[in-house]
């Protein structure tokens, strides 16, 4: 019966270090994802903030991450990520093959004291 129970507690231990080795890898993953942002290139420091459009809600922070959400009828579609890179005016959110390309048609300006810049087709006012 001993001899059992020994084998028995081999096999939760075998169970508790596969499960620690998955939270391992889950924890290494979370570190190198949040390690992945770098700061916007100062020609680009403009496009941090708050945008809201008709549709479209933008929020870039200095860091360069992203949080995008887009409104089209009963769709709705959200991005968070860094900023991977800028191509020009426009730039590219995610993380390798998970990424979603911004076209820039307008970078930010300022009018009448109040900023706005066009994403997508769709001009955006900065909220702060």
């Amino acid at each position: 019966m001993a001899r059992h129970h020994v084998i028995g507690a081999k096999a939760d231990m075998s169970h508790w270090r596969l499960f620690g080795g998955r939270l391992w890898s889950i924890a290494c993953l979370i570190v190198f994802l949040s390690g992945c942002s770098k700061p916007l290139p100062t020609d680009k420091v403009s496009y941090i903030g708050e945008w809201q459009g008709p549709h479209i809600y933008l929020l870039i922070s200095a860091s360069g991450e992203v949080e995008y959400e887009k409104e089209q009828g009963a769709t709705r579609t959200s991005i968070s990520g860094p900023i991977n890179h800028f191509e020009g005016d426009n730039f590219s959110v995610g993380f390798g093959f998970i990424a979603a390309d911004f076209e820039v048609s307008q970078p930010p300006y300022q009018a009448q004291g109040q900023w706005y810049m066009v994403v997508d087709g769709e001009e955006l006012t900065k909220l702060f």
